[in-house]
C-alpha cells in the first residue's frame, strides 16, 4: 500500500494573557524585549525559542558577558568515528507488572469500568495536572495512585524550570517543534475503511509548557480520526510557555489545522510488451 500523508496546516499560536497588549512571538519581537530587559533569564528564554534565530549569537554573548554561559556542542570534525556506547552483556532486569496498567487495560470496552478506571483514564485523555491531583485526592488507596503522583512530580519539577522574568512579557507559548505527525500516523482501521477529511483542534497549553485538554472545533466526521489526533497533539507537543505583563508564565492556547488525506490509487500495471497508448 502507498504511503499515507497528514497533510498539515499549522495556524498560529494564540496566548489568552488576558491584555490588549499583542504578545511578542517573533524572533525580532522577543529579541527587543530580552534586550529591554536584559537579564541572564530573557536571554536564556530567547535561546531556547531561537537557537538557529537571528540574533542567537548576541544572546550567546550577552549571556557571557553576564556571566552565564550554555554549552554548545561543537560540530564533529570530517571523518570523525562514531560515539561508540558500552555493550551490556546483561539484560536489563524485567520491570515489575504495573498493576495501574493492569486495572485500567482490564476494563473491558463495553463492561462498566471501575471509579478507579474510568477517573485514571480521564486524566489520562485530559494530560490536566488538576485531573491527577482530584484523582489522588477522590482515591488515596488508589492502584493507580503512585502513578498519578510519579506524574505530579514531574509536572511540578518542569513547571519550576520556568521561573518568573520580571518584565519580560507579554509572551506567546512558542512550541518546540511543529511537525508532528509522521506517515506512520494515519490509524489503519480509518485507512482501510476510507476514511479521511480536514480536523481542527484546539488545545491548552499549561504553565509547564505541557498540552492538555485537546478538543476537536471541526470534526472530520470520523470518530477514529477526531480521537488520533487529539492523542498525538496531547502526547507529542511542547512549548515553552506563554507569560503574562510581569514575566510569569501563564496558561495559553494553540490550535492546528489537521487534513487526513488517502492516498491516490496507484496506477495499473501495464501488460508486457504494451506500450501506453498502444494497440
Amino acid at each position: 500500500m502507498n504511503t499515507v500523508l497528514a497533510l498539515l496546516s499549522l495556524l498560529a499560536t494564540t496566548a489568552d494573557v488576558g491584555t490588549e497588549i499583542q504578545p511578542a512571538k517573533s524572533d525580532e519581537d522577543v529579541w527587543a524585549l530580552a534586550r529591554k530587559i536584559d537579564t541572564v533569564g530573557a536571554y536564556e528564554t530567547y535561546w531556547n525559542r531561537f537557537r538557529t534565530g537571528v540574533h542567537a549569537s548576541e544572546a550567546l554573548q550577552r549571556l557571557s558577558a553576564l556571566g552565564h554561559s550554555i554549552p554548545v556542542a561543537p560540530p564533529a570534525p570530517p571523518g570523525a568515528p562514531p560515539l561508540v556506547f558500552p555493550v551490556v552483556t546483561a539484560p536489563p532486569p524485567p520491570m515489575p507488572p504495573d498493576p495501574c496498567n493492569a486495572l485500567t487495560s482490564s476494563q473491558s470496552t463495553t463492561a462498566p469500568k471501575s471509579e478507579e478506571a474510568s477517573a485514571y483514564l480521564n486524566a489520562q485523555r485530559t494530560r490536566r495536572l488538576a485531573d491527577y491531583r482530584d484523582f489522588v485526592s477522590q482515591f488515596p488507596n488508589g492502584v493507580c495512585r503512585p502513578n498519578a503522583e510519579h506524574i505530579i512530580k514531574l509536572r511540578d519539577q518542569l513547571r519550576a524550570s520556568f521561573p518568573p522574568i520580571p518584565g519580560f512579557g507579554p509572551l506567546a507559548a512558542q512550541s518546540k517543534g511543529r511537525m508532528i505527525f509522521t506517515e506512520d500516523d494515519y490509524p489503519a482501521s480509518s485507512l482501510y475503511s476510507g476514511e479521511q477529511g480536514l480536523i481542527r483542534a484546539e488545545w491548552d497549553v499549561a504553565e509547564d509548557g505541557v498540552a492538555e485538554s485537546c478538543r476537536i472545533t471541526q470534526s472530520s466526521g470520523f470518530t477514529r480520526l477526531d480521537e488520533s489526533t487529539c492523542r498525538i497533539i496531547l502526547r507529542r507537543m511542547r512549548y515553552d510557555p506563554a507569560r503574562d505583563e510581569n514575566g510569569v508564565p501563564t496558561r495559553s492556547t494553540d490550535h492546528m489545522v489537521v487534513h487526513w488525506v488517502l492516498p491516490p490509487e496507484p496506477p495499473p500495471e501495464l501488460q508486457p510488451n504494451v506500450k501506453p497508448g498502444g494497440n
